[in-house]
């Protein structure tokens, strides 16, 4: 061939040509900028911007009718506000330590809290510090949960089974209890708009904790089960049976068990009078009553709703993870979206489903949330796996009214 006469060819490296690639890349995100250049002269997509911390969180801002990132570890605070034209604005984060540790925004933007030995508890409205509050175990930042009651009312520390409620009034621990029960404890994921019950992640990610939270005790640990399709698998079953030398009886039992599937919850959240649970995972959208599932024996429940993004995807499950959930109150709407990188709605009233936006360039989202007045949403958009080390997160904000328009949707 024609490199025969070539002397020591095989001790060159060989770098090749990666000009056809190149350009096809350059000439795919000039297409994808013009694609959301033209959604922006619609009104759907106000703006994008990128962001590159990883440790980020998004919530509504009520002093400027926008939104507020906050980024943990080495903390700071950008804010974004209409007309969403300009660059975010960057708040100082008030804390009284140098060391790197938590920070947690409450569900309306109304308090700061950061976390590392101790607590440092912030008024936004205010702008003042509340109290520093002093852990009793004083465990590391990594090993904490915090989360505020949804009326803005309290503070809940978690550490294992140690729960310490601070009130945001006044800064001061007014409860400070120990979960009995058996079962493991880790991370709280809600807790009722009654503050009498909150619901812990269990041993695994599909087991779900419910604590009372006035008696301190485990009043229930559930099981999340999805059903599958498993038509494709069943006829197989009875030569796997066979070739195990087990008997024909366990062909029924067989059959039965691979018809559900272990559901791994990522989010959850209450309806605002407490009566249904929303719940995110990797089967999609569930919607349960509260009731059934405090009297559940050990196992989730037949669900109100549920709504898979690709129901009948049953190769790849992941193409149906959803990782956030929000509502629309005057509507009686869920939104929620996931690893596809749109923004999918359940009405509540009548079950109706469907895609309020497929945006262009889309990539896995979560931190759904609305602004103040319910006018825009906005999003975090992580990059996919295979590119969360070369590309930064974004930051998207929509406008909420146009999508349900384009959506043939009430707004």
């Amino acid at each position: 061939g024609e490199r025969d006469n070539i002397e020591g060819w095989k001790q060159f490296i060989h770098i090749p040509d990666q000009t056809a690639e190149k350009t096809a890349k350059r000439e795919a995100e000039a297409a994808l900028r013009r694609e959301k250049s033209k959604w922006k002269k619609q009104g759907l997509l106000c703006n994008e911007w990128k962001i590159t911390s990883l440790w980020s969180d998004i919530c509504q801002d009520p002093l400027n009718d926008g939104f507020l990132v906050v980024r943990g570890y080495w903390p700071e605070q950008l804010s974004f506000s209409p007309p969403w034209s300009g660059k975010p604005i960057q708040i100082p984060v008030p804390s009284l330590t140098s060391k790197p540790g938590t920070l947690t925004v409450s569900p309306a933007g109304n308090f700061l809290v950061f976390a590392v030995d101790q607590l440092w508890l912030w008024n936004r409205r205010e702008n003042r510090l509340i109290v520093d509050v002093q852990c009793r175990e004083k465990p590391a930042f990594s090993l904490e949960k915090l989360i505020f009651t949804r009326d803005e009312k309290f503070l809940i520390r978690q550490c294992h089974r140690a729960l310490t409620v601070i009130s945001l009034e006044t800064g001061q621990i007014v409860r400070a209890l120990d979960v009995e029960g058996e079962g493991q404890l880790n991370d709280i994921m809600a807790i009722h708009p009654s503050n009498s019950f909150l619901i812990a992640q269990g041993q695994n990610k599909n087991h779900i904790v419910i604590v009372d939270f006035t008696t301190a005790k485990i009043k229930n640990i559930i099981f999340f089960r999805t059903k599958s399709d498993t038509s494709d698998f069943v006829p197989v079953l009875p030569e796997i049976i066979k070739k195990a030398g087990l008997e024909e009886a366990y062909l029924t039992e067989w059959k039965k068990s691979c018809v559900w599937h272990a559901d791994e919850m990522f989010k959850l959240l209450f309806s605002p009078d407490g009566r249904l649970l929303f719940c995110v995972g990797t089967g999609g959208l569930r919607v349960y009553l509260w009731e059934d599932l405090l009297a559940a024996n050990g196992i989730s429940p037949e669900p109100l709703f549920a709504v898979s993004p690709f129901p009948n995807s049953r190769e790849d499950r992941k193409k149906n993870y959803v990782y956030d959930v929000i509502l629309d109150e005057t509507q009686n709407r869920l939104l929620f979206s996931g690893i596809q990188g749109a923004i999918h709605f359940l009405n509540l009233n009548d079950g109706k489903n469907g895609v309020l936006v497929d945006p262009p360039g889309k990539s896995p989202m979560w931190n759904l949330k609305f602004s103040s007045d319910r006018k825009f949403i906005c999003c975090l958009c992580h990059p996919n796996f295979e590119e969360r080390n070369k590309k930064p997160l974004r930051i998207q904000v929509w406008n909420y009214s146009s999508l349900c328009k384009a959506a043939d949707l009430p707004s």
